[in-house]
């Protein structure tokens, strides 16, 4: 009994092992295939930091005014303000 439970074990390892593998090729071709699908989409436009016109529109309708409550006015002038910050506060840290 113990012989034919220790045989079962053995090929439902081997079973899992196998299973397994496949898994894996099969996630890395996937994962393989939407990288290709991402260069393709990336390769067609003339400038991939173009944003959607519907991004100014919600930037300066809806973000732009809460940021002006804290006195930023650009990306730039956010970035700028809290490196000023962190150097102010660290003032010996390069």
């Amino acid at each position: 009994m113990k012989a034919a439970a220790a045989a079962l074990l053995r090929k439902t390892r081997s079973l899992a092992r196998r299973i397994r593998k496949l898994f894996r090729a099969a996630v890395r071709d996937d994962y393989q295939d939407r990288v290709e699908n991402e260069l393709k989409n990336f390769a067609q436009l003339a400038n991939v930091h173009e944003l959607p016109m519907i991004f100014h529109y919600w930037s300066n309708k809806y973000l732009a005014p809460k940021l002006n409550n804290f006195g930023i006015t650009d990306p730039e002038h956010f970035y700028f303000l809290y490196v000023q910050k962190l150097h102010d506060h660290l003032p010996d840290r390069p």
